[in-house]
């Protein structure tokens, strides 16, 4: 049983940004599942990052939507994506350093839970609240993996392809 559900009190109401956040949970999921720890240091490695990527995908498109459309919240909402990006960078670091353990993945877990639960309950919820008041409801997309590769807000080399619904 996942860990992690996007639930109906969790959904934005932008498709593009409630379906983001789908991958997020699957992602998260893998990364908190019991066989992870059991696949070794390795695979925990590989998944977190692989959650780090997506994540730093996520928030360059949310962050070029709020730019494009003269959101008065960006500044708070972009603190909020650096502090997440950061936790999840000292988890890689203590990984590396330390090693793969049951509190570290704890750690992984809180994170998580704390970002689901204060982030998208309120600061993205109040992002796509302006959205959907900008615009007809079902024109609102997040830019595009090539938009945000030109904007400088992704790397060149991401391949968003690789976050298909495959197991990862």
């Amino acid at each position: 049983m996942d860990q992690f559900v996007l639930t109906d009190a969790l959904l934005t109401g932008v498709a593009d940004i409630d379906n983001q956040h789908r991958m997020l949970f699957r992602l998260a999921n893998q990364v908190v599942d019991p066989a992870t720890l059991a696949g070794g240091p390795l695979v925990f490695m590989q998944l977190l990052a692989f959650l780090g990527g997506y994540v730093e995908y996520h928030f360059a498109g949310e962050e070029l939507a709020m730019r494009q459309a003269a959101y008065p919240g960006l500044e708070k909402h972009v603190l909020w994506h650096g502090l997440f990006c950061a936790e999840v960078e000292d988890i890689a670091l203590q990984a590396q350093q330390s090693g793969v353990s049951e509190q570290l993945v704890r750690r992984v877990s809180d994170a998580v839970q704390s970002w689901l639960t204060d982030h998208i309950c309120v600061t993205d919820r109040q992002l796509a609240d302006f959205l959907v008041d900008r615009a007809a409801h079902d024109s609102i997309h997040l830019p595009a993996e090539q938009q945000l590769r030109d904007a400088g807000m992704i790397p060149s080399d991401f391949d968003l392809s690789a976050y298909s619904d495959k197991k990862l």
